[in-house]
């Protein structure tokens, strides 16, 4: 394995520091306050979304049946609602009593919002068969963009990236939590070495603007991972990262990026046989992390998988309803429609102190490709990993991720682009729209397998 020298002031640093704990005193008030008017105002709430939902004309999309209409009116409220009390799940703990097996462990994790994960679909070997702790990357990862900042040492020159390093010491020892799901619920996949896996893999990035949900959620997990798992006959494991403003960008990359090194270090996994995967933020995490790669992570490739079939060495990246800039633009149609709304997405930005509004060093350079994958230089477009991108005809983002697409596809990028009429943003999390999500997987099954 080649190997970056590492600074020892960085050693030093990451080796002193610490995370801190959230503080639960406040997490809890917050939960009360917020489940009390979650629940009071859907009680007065839901008659007016069934009368909706069952005329036409009332605020629905006229192909919807009553139960997508009504659906989309619940998604709607429980989006505003957290973003009204900027509600969050707990930031996850290894060992907690929400990492426990049985009844009491799923119990909590639901009151967490943030789900049992993915139980019934990985049987296996840990504690708890549906999850796992992965270390983080090793500290010769931590280059570039992702460099160290360390006193005396603020500024990075490389070949791809100059200027101010932006990671805290303290984020190079974040363990990060991930959930598996095996297609026919087998066995969750085995520590081995180097060509031992048998079967390619999903490394799925979760959404939510990098403020809600979770890697093993209702939504996530039990909804759009489950199907995509069954559907496209592939395993996955789902990235719980830290959300923000506990971490802020780029550290969900950063976690990602430590999942991805352990699967091929620690699992025996070849990049070729890793495929990335998002949904809205995680699809901007994912082509975040494709473009590291594709920069920065040579010393992880060359060595690992010589017949590597891209730059990247993964053989694809799936962008579902992808968030891929963090600014605003005339060129965009709002549709009444969807299930999202600006509110949502500035509260995501503020967290994560990325775009206009966050002079956070170079990430106040919102059209950086790093910060705004939607900026990808067209000539890099032939250098991309090959995408399979999924939009939802009635979503907010359908416009830009078109435009984006279009752009890369013309200037030579291997894109395919899929629309699912009659849907909103990031349908496959939800349950009236699962025909159609599963008709979109099994489109994404031939890519894949083909």
């Amino acid at each position: 394995m080649s190997t970056h020298s590492v600074d020892p002031a960085v050693s030093q640093a990451v080796s002193q520091a610490k995370i801190k704990s959230p503080c639960y005193v406040k997490y809890f008030i917050k939960a009360i306050f917020f489940h009390a008017y979650f629940t009071a105002s859907l009680v007065i709430l839901l008659p007016i979304f069934i009368i909706r939902s069952l005329i036409p004309g009332l605020g629905t999309w006229k192909n919807w049946s009553f139960m997508q209409a009504l659906g989309v009116f619940l998604v709607r409220h429980t989006l505003k609602s957290f973003i009204r009390f900027r509600m969050q799940p707990l930031v996850p703990r290894e060992h907690g009593l929400r990492e426990s097996t049985g009844p009491v462990g799923n119990f909590i994790e639901m009151l967490n919002t943030s789900g049992p994960g993915g139980i019934v679909e990985g049987k296996g070997h840990f504690s708890r068969p549906d999850r796992e702790w992965f270390p983080p990357p090793p500290l010769e990862a931590f280059r570039g963009i992702f460099s160290i900042k360390v006193p005396g040492k603020t500024q990075v020159e490389s070949e791809y990236y100059n200027g101010p390093a932006i990671i805290e010491p303290k984020w190079a020892n974040v363990r990060t939590r991930g959930f598996w799901f095996t297609y026919d619920k087998g066995p969750a996949p085995k520590k081995g070495p180097a060509g031992s896996q048998k079967r390619p893999i999903i490394l799925f990035v979760h959404g939510g603007a990098g403020v809600t949900f979770g890697g093993g959620d209702p939504f996530l997990g039990q909804t759009l991972i489950k199907n995509l798992t069954e559907t496209a006959k592939i395993d996955v494991i789902s990235v719980d990262y830290f959300l923000a403003p506990h971490a802020p960008f780029p550290i969900q990359v950063v976690q990602a990026l430590g999942v991805y090194v352990s699967l091929l270090r620690d699992y025996g996994y070849t990049p070729g046989q890793i495929y990335f995967a998002g949904d809205s933020f995680g699809g901007y995490t994912v082509m975040t992390l494709e473009r590291y790669l594709r920069r920065e992570g040579h010393f992880l490739i060359k060595d690992l998988d010589g017949k590597a079939p891209t730059q990247t060495g993964m053989p694809g990246n799936i962008l579902l309803s992808p968030l891929l800039r963090p600014y605003y633009s005339d060129d965009v149609v709002v549709n009444k429609h969807d299930i999202i709304d600006i509110a949502y997405l500035d509260w995501g930005l503020d967290a994560l102190k990325i775009g206009p509004g966050n002079p956070n060093n170079v990430l106040i350079q919102e059209r950086n490709a790093y910060v705004s994958p939607y900026d990808t230089p067209s000539e890099e477009a032939p250098q991309l990993t090959p995408i399979f991108m999924v939009l939802a005809r009635l979503e907010q983002l359908y416009d830009e991720d078109m435009l984006f697409g279009d752009r890369i596809k013309k200037a030579g990028g291997d894109i395919t682009i899929h629309v699912q009429p009659d849907t909103v943003h990031d349908f496959g999390t939800m349950f009236p729209f699962i025909p159609e999500f599963k008709e979109t997987c099994t489109k994404l099954a031939k890519w894949i397998h083909a």
